[in-house]
């Protein structure tokens, strides 16, 4: 399987990285605003800019399981393209809808639980790429002796 992989522009947000090009839409506006706010912004491709193991992990349970996206949104009481945005990393599901999809999909809730706290913890430490790995480590050294 080929995976098309085309750069995008995205404002840098804590929450939701916004489009301002991509260069299979619009090369010329791309490379334009590549070229004059190129401190401003952060270039990645469509595939690697969010981290989304939550929202790989649940789209995987749906399927496994031959559930709509539409069977879950009801479910959790939300409209079908906001879960639509939780399965791709675009938006974050709240703690209180983990019990709930455990639930749907059969799973134990300390498992979904993880994968969605771990997916935090890596949203969180992404843009700090040189002291990541100390802070998880000062974290995990924290948790053991409290």
């Amino acid at each position: 399987m080929s995976v098309d992989v085309h750069p995008t522009i995205f404002v840098q947000s804590d929450r939701n990285p916004t489009v301002l090009a991509s260069s299979d839409r619009n090369p010329t506006v791309f490379n334009s605003i590549h070229q004059s706010i190129r401190p401003k912004i952060v270039l990645r491709t469509r595939y690697n800019n969010l981290i989304m193991i939550f929202g790989k992990k649940i789209k995987e349970l749906r399927e496994e399981r031959g559930l709509l996206q539409r069977q879950l949104s009801a479910a959790l009481e939300i409209d079908t393209p906001m879960y639509s945005k939780i399965e791709r990393g675009e938006r974050k599901a709240k703690r209180s809808q983990i019990p709930i999809m455990a639930k749907l999909f059969n799973v134990e809730e300390k498992e979904l639980l993880t994968i969605w706290l771990a997916d935090k913890v890596l949203d969180t430490v992404e843009d700090a790429s040189e002291v990541k790995n100390d802070a998880i480590a000062y974290v995990q050294n924290e948790i053991k002796e409290g």
